[in-house]
């Protein structure tokens, strides 16, 4: 939730037009996650964090391409699951000119030849699982009793081994490459679950039957799964990441928009930017 009393919808809007107050509240609001999802996902670029968020404000702010003009919805999950796919696309980019990338990483079909079968919620642990997040957050995310993640686990491993997955001959599940995190946005079809429904089944608020139909697609489909992991992720991490350092938003502010003095002048030409395109 965008902080210092405007709405996700008012932050948007002043974003679009160049409105450097309300640029910085995004930075304020956002920043904790996008550094999240850099370090966790991409530990690589770690040393490298700060100039990727600074390209990642760039393109989506000021770049008449980017995710603020061509983000259509008026909702704040919405909006970060696109902001999230924006950061893992732009930190893939950067990842294989620093760091080579796994000579057999694990395929799409094998992902979902080791989730099938698996309840809903199983392949919800396994997917956090594979993305590297430790037990108790797994009990956390999913309000699942720590004693009951173990067998869970045990038997995706067996089945890794089974089926000689990339790296599992240790008896290990092969984490997930953030690559196929970010392809996995192509399999959308016209059957997929809405963010705005996801959400409300995550929140308790979906009505049985709807919830029912949601479910059984989402445990056939790699893409409802992403994104309702996503969701999930992105909420726990809402709430419990520390709030941004005023002086690194500040900074970032400057960097992806110019220093105050320069503010009129480049506030103008964005929004004349915007109204052109």
């Amino acid at each position: 939730m965008p902080r210092q009393g405007s709405t996700f919808l008012e932050m948007l809007q002043g974003c679009r037009e160049g409105n450097r107050r309300a640029c910085g509240q995004l930075i304020e609001s956002y920043l904790s996650l996008a550094e999240f999802w850099i370090d966790h996902y991409f530990p690589v670029l770690s040393p490298h964090r700060d100039q990727v968020i600074v390209e990642l404000l760039k393109t989506s702010i000021v770049d008449p391409g980017g995710l603020l003009k061509s983000f259509q919805g008026t909702w704040e999950r919405e909006f970060l699951r696109e902001w999230r796919l924006c950061t893992l696309r732009l930190c893939w980019g950067r990842a294989v000119y620093v760091h080579d990338a796994a000579p057999t990483p694990l395929l799409r079909d094998q992902l979902a030849g080791l989730l099938k079968g698996f309840p809903l919620l199983h392949q919800q642990l396994l997917w956090f699982h594979m993305c590297r997040f430790p037990a108790g957050e797994l009990a956390q995310i999913l309000s699942m009793r720590p004693e009951v993640v173990e067998p869970i686990l045990s038997k995706a491993r067996a089945r890794a081994v089974e089926t000689n997955l990339p790296h599992s001959s240790g008896g290990q599940i092969p984490t997930m490459p953030p690559k196929l995190l970010v392809e996995m946005d192509s399999e959308k079809s016209e059957n997929c679950v809405s963010i705005r429904l996801l959400s409300k089944i995550i929140d308790g608020q979906a009505l049985w039957a709807e919830k029912e139909k949601a479910e059984g697609h989402t445990a056939d489909c790699l893409y409802c799964l992403s994104n309702l992991t996503a969701l999930k992720e992105t909420i726990l991490k809402l709430r419990t990441l520390p709030a941004a350092n005023p002086l690194r938003i500040d900074n970032f502010l400057n960097s992806t928009m110019g220093r105050p003095e320069e503010k009129k002048s480049f506030g103008a030409a964005v929004g004349k930017l915007f109204k052109r395109v």
